[in-house]
């Protein structure tokens, strides 16, 4: 009787653990916008895929890493298509993917900051991703989470867009990302 009392006290003393969220790819999108010679065009991965553990009452034991597929990239313009993936702009032959890692979270009073690094091009910087994000969940359903997130990049810190591109009149030197995802959780 001793050793079940002890072994309660330990299974209830363990930490409890960030959920793991599944992606739903077919709602769930990577999308990016710029100026390209003073026009808007919009861009976006297709594929995208990771691991998430999230929950925002452990955002101490939340991380999240993200591969993104940077040959699947497509935008709204046709000469940006032609050359998005070449060497200059993201060199998709040398640079098949991109990562997302983060294990740090915030609380804000309007959602939650992803803090983590975005690999592009062989480059590591330091990226916040504020975001927000519905969670539904009921006996007779799946936990399924809505998220929605936006940051910045500026181009030229990743290498995007070098020589004659380098200039803000011919694209725009920042970039805004837009994630909204769409995950199911087994929890």
């Amino acid at each position: 009787m001793r050793n079940l009392f002890i072994l309660a006290i330990l299974v209830f003393a363990l930490p409890a653990h960030a959920a793991d969220w599944t992606i739903n790819k077919t709602n769930s999108h990577l999308t990016f916008t710029g100026t390209t010679s003073g026009r808007p065009f919009k861009g976006e991965f297709k594929n995208f895929d990771g691991t998430i553990a999230f929950d925002p009452n452990h955002l101490d034991q939340s991380h999240v890493a993200i591969t993104i597929d940077t040959k699947s990239v497509t935008t709204d313009n046709d000469d940006a298509n032609e050359n998005i993936a070449a060497p200059k702009w993201l060199s998709s032959g040398t640079f098949p993917t991109a990562t997302f890692k983060a294990d740090k979270f915030e609380q804000t009073n309007s959602g939650y900051i992803a803090h983590g690094a975005l690999t592009l091009r062989g480059v590591t910087l330091p990226v916040d991703l504020p975001f927000t994000l519905i969670l539904r969940s009921s006996s007779a359903t799946t936990p399924t989470a809505f998220m929605k997130g936006e940051t910045t990049l500026h181009r030229l810190d990743f290498g995007l867009g070098t020589g004659t591109y380098g200039k803000a009149d011919t694209a725009s030197l920042e970039i805004k990302v837009q994630v909204n995802l769409n995950a199911t959780s087994a929890r």
